[in-house]
């Protein structure tokens, strides 16, 4: 910053010239603050997931879904889902559906069914609530043929993944130089005051 004037500048336009860089450089240093804080605190890799809506808005993970399967021979016989959840539906390998109401039991056998798979759908849960398992957070009555070794439950979600957070140096680094551009003052500046 260059202060050109055909006269000397009176105490009070130095001392507010004074406060005036000394404000700069006081927002400069408490940004440099704020990032370096971030930067100290930030975590490694960010564990909660981030999914596009359709309305272009970042979401979290929802299990849509809990896709039961049964090997060595097995199929089931009938599924029940306690109250709590609402009227669901089971989708079959073959994509067709059929309806599951809240408490109540369906009987794939009288029905003619006897599928080694089976989807539940019309779920809506938390996977990143603390503590989530899919095993208690939705309660399912199964009857089956076949080893229960062999039982694969596995919950449908929509979205997921990882978000990466930049390490702590590049972090760190990036606030430095920001702290100083926003410090002001880069070499070859100088205040000049006219006699």
């Amino acid at each position: 910053m260059t202060v050109r004037s055909s006269m000397p500048l009176s105490p009070q336009g130095i001392r507010l010239l004074r406060q005036s860089l000394s404000a700069r450089l006081s927002r400069g240093l408490q940004s440099l603050m704020a990032v370096l804080t971030a930067a100290l605190m930030a975590p490694a890799a960010w564990a909660g997931p981030v999914v596009e809506s359709e309305a272009g808005l970042a979401t979290r993970p929802v299990v849509t879904g809990v896709h039961y399967s049964i090997g060595g021979g097995g199929y089931f016989r009938k599924v029940g889902i306690t109250s709590g959840f609402g009227d669901l539906h089971i989708r079959l390998t073959d994509d067709t559906l059929w309806d599951l109401f809240s408490n109540t039991t369906f009987d794939f056998e009288a029905n003619g069914l006897a599928p080694a798979g089976f989807e539940i759908i019309g779920l809506a849960l938390d996977p990143t609530a603390p503590g989530f398992n899919i095993e208690t957070a939705f309660p399912t009555f199964l009857q089956f043929t076949g080893p229960a070794s062999t039982l694969v439950i596995t919950p449908t979600i929509v979205g997921g993944g990882t978000v990466p957070i930049p390490g702590t140096w590049p972090l760190l680094l990036c606030g430095l130089a920001l702290g100083a551009v926003i410090s002001g003052r880069p070499a070859g500046r100088s205040v000049a005051l006219a006699p």
